[in-house]
């Protein structure tokens, strides 16, 4: 992994592929890996980055609070630090709430913003859905255990027919 340090956070991420860059950001209890399947299909027309949040795989920040402005001035700090001065965002679940941000305060870094199984920012997720989010709350609570329940809500059956949980 290659790294870049802004404002005293190390933010670890993987480029690949080639064209106009794509910034990945994965949702939270996750790290860039979560786009191990999709970066490659990506890569074949756009520069794909994808990072890890601060607290998340490789990426070193200071052990002190933050919030998704935070969060989101990493996400545009990167994008230039990398010498672009745009670039495509797709964020998914917590990533689909840090690109909202992202889109709000830093709209100049933005060329097409992409989300994906998130929702309005400063709404709690029991707006969207509270039953599921209830559920998947209770579940988390050993995920061990409840592994093959929780993948249920984040992939289809086919795919979890022919992938073990």
């Amino acid at each position: 992994m290659q790294s870049f340090e802004s404002n005293g956070i190390v933010t670890a991420f993987e480029k690949t592929g080639r064209g106009e860059p794509i910034v990945l950001l994965h949702g939270g209890e996750a790290d860039h890996a979560m786009f191990d399947g999709l970066a490659p299909v990506l890569a074949a027309n756009f520069t794909v980055i994808a990072y890890d949040q601060r607290d998340s795989g490789a990426t070193r920040n200071p052990p002190s609070s933050y919030s998704l402005a935070d969060l989101a001035d990493d996400a545009a700090a990167l994008v230039g630090g990398l010498g672009y001065d745009r670039a495509h965002v797709f964020g998914t679940s917590l990533g689909g709430q840090i690109a909202q941000v992202l889109a709000a305060r830093h709209p100049d870094r933005i060329d097409r913003l992409i989300l994906s199984s998130t929702w309005k920012v400063n709404r709690s997720p029991l707006d969207v859905n509270a039953d599921v989010f209830r559920k998947l709350a209770s579940w988390r609570a050993d995920t061990i255990a409840n592994a093959s329940k929780i993948s249920e809500f984040f992939f289809p059956p086919a795919y979890l027919r022919t992938s073990p949980s």
